[in-house]
């Protein structure tokens, strides 16, 4: 964006017309956006490979885990190292859920007919090579925008999945703590 505002002080300087202005700013906004949806499929990569290395961990240590809970004498203890448990395991699916919904791609359901992505069937190579050279810059504005609005809908629903997964995964690290201090409180006594 920082780089948007100076080419138009330039423009302003260089009275560039306003289409170009608005050429310049969806460019901006569109670079700025995809920008940001790398960011969030990269940071959803990185929880999601940390939850592998969680369910990996406590599958090694099952046995383990099951004979420490025959270990529990008290039955509100039992109770209690079950419900963290489970309420672990399903923080766990859930932020895995909301992190796949995040990084699967998907377009976004708008329905336009568009120069940049479309299917095979939208158009033959012949319409597309004339649609291309026939466009005008009227009709790459419009385009431009399309893209900006589709990125819009797309960053908007990884941004939601994204903060779901984060906050689902912070909050199973909490129940996560309290499952080691209960386990280490079993141990000693």
């Amino acid at each position: 964006m920082k780089r948007w505002l100076n080419i138009q002080e330039n423009k302003m300087k260089n009275n560039m017309t306003t289409s170009e202005t608005k050429k310049d700013f969806l460019i901006a906004a569109i670079n700025d956006l995809s920008s940001n949806i790398k960011f969030l499929d990269t940071k959803i990569s990185i929880l999601m490979a940390i939850l592998g290395i969680i369910i990996t961990g406590f599958i090694s240590i099952r046995d383990t885990l099951f004979i420490l809970y025959n270990q529990i004498i008290c039955q509100y203890l039992k109770y209690i190292f079950i419900v963290i448990f489970i309420m672990y395991f399903l923080l766990i699916l859930a932020s895995l859920f909301f992190g796949i919904k995040t990084i699967t791609p998907r377009n976004s359901n708008t329905i336009q007919k568009s120069l940049w992505f479309f299917s095979e069937n939208d158009y033959s190579l012949e319409e597309y090579k004339n649609k291309l050279e026939n466009a005008k810059f009227r009709d790459i504005l419009n385009n431009l925008s399309y893209e900006l609005f589709k990125l819009n809908i797309i960053n908007e629903n990884k941004f939601i999945n994204a903060k779901r997964a984060t906050l689902f995964f912070s909050i199973s690290l909490i129940l996560l703590l309290i499952f080691i201090i209960i386990a280490i409180y079993i141990y000693v006594n």
